[in-house]
């Protein structure tokens, strides 16, 4: 690299990865109940040294009913690229580095079956069930060597399944959404089972709104959202050992962390507030509103952070309350 007459050099190898695919799908009705989606894609991947050519097929098979229906379907998946996962703290920092060997590409299949149906006074139920196997999902524990192409990686399997919720309700004013999610997922690597990097078993979305108002030219709406999930796995150290410290800037503790999350945050709840007062007028609209975001003012940790001042971990939060208003006039 040359800026202002400066060179400078890394000494990380390069790392390059072609890639070519091409992918085909077709829909077939087969009778008025049953219908067949299948398609695939066939990728060529080649690095420095080999090629390697790879079939993904995907199918899924349609049961049709007057108000809804059912699906099967299978799915394989080939991802050359990687990412490599830095936890700082809590929060994650990714690069997105492409596979040297394509001999350890991540490959996965997945399997889900599901259906849905509308009822006749307003309800509609959506529910999704999948398995997913993966295979050469690399954990890079050392980047510097792993950049360097010299190891500092371990390959791993990986297993998600779970299913999927989903509901609506309307009627007159009132309208609601609610989903849910179950869905661990973990490693396995050396013997050892561990969480993925952003697993959230549990996921749970609430909206409704309801118009306190309908009269003439005006309107006026209410609307609630509630999100609640389990926390996401982090990394805190487990071994701290003395600098040498040969520089004065580079004084403290030397902090290890380990390869994998082996600690959870604490659950994640919100609660929005949303009133909305409209009115139509002879040019356009007015409309006035007020908001409470996290109106119960739970503490959601945002990042955890390790403080050596008083050798504990710390968190923080972004948005403990925050109310707010807006005027918004439309011609």
């Amino acid at each position: 690299m040359n800026r202002n007459g400066a060179h400078s050099s890394t000494l990380f190898g390069n790392r390059g990865l072609v890639s070519a695919s091409l992918f085909a799908n077709g829909e077939f009705r087969l009778s008025t109940r049953f219908g067949l989606d299948i398609g695939g894609r066939l990728s060529l991947y080649s690095d420095k040294e080999k090629q390697l050519f790879v079939a993904e097929p995907r199918a899924v098979f349609n049961f049709y009913t007057r108000k809804g229906g059912a699906w099967i379907g299978y799915t394989e998946n080939t991802q050359p690229l990687f990412s490599m996962n830095k936890q700082l703290a809590s929060f994650p920092v990714d690069y997105w580095i492409p596979y040297q060997n394509v001999d350890e590409l991540p490959r996965s299949r997945q399997l889900s079956i599901g259906g849905k149906h509308s009822f006749d006074f307003g309800l509609k139920l959506q529910a999704e069930a999948y398995l997913k196997r993966s295979r050469n999902i690399a954990v890079v524990y050392n980047g510097d060597d792993f950049l360097m192409n010299d190891g500092g990686y371990m390959l791993a399997s990986g297993n998600s399944y779970g299913f999927e919720l989903l509901a609506q309700y309307g009627i007159g004013r009132f309208e609601t959404v609610a989903s849910y999610a179950w869905s661990p997922s973990d490693y396995r690597m050396n013997g050892r089972k561990v969480d993925f990097m952003y697993e959230v078993p549990h996921n749970l979305n609430i909206f409704a709104s309801y118009e306190t108002l309908r009269k003439g030219e005006r309107r006026h709406t209410l609307s609630v959202n509630l999100n609640y999930h389990s926390g996401m796995p982090y990394i805190i150290t487990n071994t701290k050992y003395p600098s040498a410290a040969p520089l004065p800037d580079m004084s403290g503790d030397v902090i290890d962390y380990p390869a994998y999350p082996n600690a959870r945050m604490t659950d994640f709840f919100r609660l929005d507030l949303n009133y909305v007062m409209e009115k139509k007028l002879k040019r356009g609209s007015r409309i006035w509103q007020v908001s409470v975001l996290n109106a119960t003012a739970h503490k959601n940790p945002y990042i955890v952070y390790y403080y050596p001042r008083s050798d504990k971990f710390k968190a923080t939060t972004l948005i403990p309350i925050l109310p707010s208003f807006s005027y918004t006039r439309k011609f």
